[in-house]
């Protein structure tokens, strides 16, 4: 259930409206932060292999705004690595933004500039994005499915955008 505290004097429409959104959005991280820590929770217990090394904070950028959560950085035996399983669900990697904020401010700006769409994006989500320089605008473009040709700009590749998870997932 979402709560907002309206005071007395509720004030003009906008208003009311401007609450309401934070405390959609204030719910909405609650809500992503339940479900990391319930996946984060299952896959410690179902993967044997896992060894608890240590928790690092780190800041997510989601569509329903910026979550800040500790997850568990492990070795796999297995695999005779370091991972950090709840980065690795998400797909967000060493990056911050998740695919589903990525994919809405590209698709974004297509109908607009990057500076306009990142600033649209931020007045739904409360994310602030910075505009990137041209090795960022390169490495995004490749994240998004984009290959550089010198003679024609950028075309797109043949790998897709986003790629389902094929693994089981949180229960």
């Amino acid at each position: 259930m979402v709560e907002m505290e309206l005071p007395e004097d509720i004030g003009s429409f906008q208003e009311a409206e401007r609450k309401r959104k934070e405390a959609v959005f204030e719910a909405g991280k609650d809500l992503m932060n339940q479900v990391m820590e319930r996946y984060e929770s299952w896959i410690l217990k179902e993967r044997k292999s896992f060894w608890k090394k240590d928790q690092r904070e780190k800041k997510f950028q989601t569509i329903v705004g910026e979550v800040r959560r500790k997850r568990w950085r492990v070795f796999d035996w297995k695999e005779k690595r370091d991972r950090t399983p709840l980065d690795e669900w998400m797909q967000v990697g060493n990056e911050k933004a998740t695919p589903a904020l990525k994919q809405s401010i590209v698709g974004a700006s297509v109908r607009r500039s990057y500076r306009q769409a990142t600033a649209e994006v931020e007045q739904w989500t409360g994310v602030k994005r910075t505009t990137p320089g041209s090795k960022e605008r390169e490495k995004m473009d490749e994240s998004i499915g984009y290959i550089k040709n010198n003679r024609e700009g950028l075309l797109p590749s043949k790998v897709p955008m986003v790629r389902p998870s094929t693994g089981s997932g949180c229960p």
